[in-house]
């Protein structure tokens, strides 16, 4: 199992969390979510499948702009900070947006 600390293990534990946040904003398609952060669909792709070499921050900022999702809580998993109503979409799940 890869160690979520190394920069390998980061990459895959992001890319989890984005799939999570997406399905839990109710984006049935990597393509839907990635219209709405401003990305090219096959870009976005590689960050859900950790087919990326480094995370960029621009990316994260943008997830950040328009889902108000912490980069504490994309890059590491540290939910203190979400806001509330995310991290009960997080925790729950969500109705459809997409």
């Amino acid at each position: 199992m890869t160690d979520e600390l190394s920069e390998r293990g980061q990459i895959e534990a992001t890319a989890k969390r984005l799939v999570k946040l997406r399905e839990a904003l109710g984006y049935k398609s990597a393509a839907a979510f990635a219209r709405e952060i401003g990305m090219e669909a096959a870009a976005y792709r590689k960050y859900e499948r950790a087919e990326v070499k480094r995370i960029q921050f621009v990316v994260i900022g943008k997830i950040k702009q328009e889902t108000q999702a912490t980069a504490d809580w994309l890059l590491w998993g540290d939910d203190r900070f979400l806001p509330t109503h995310l991290y009960k979409l997080l925790i729950t799940g969500a109705d459809s947006a997409d």
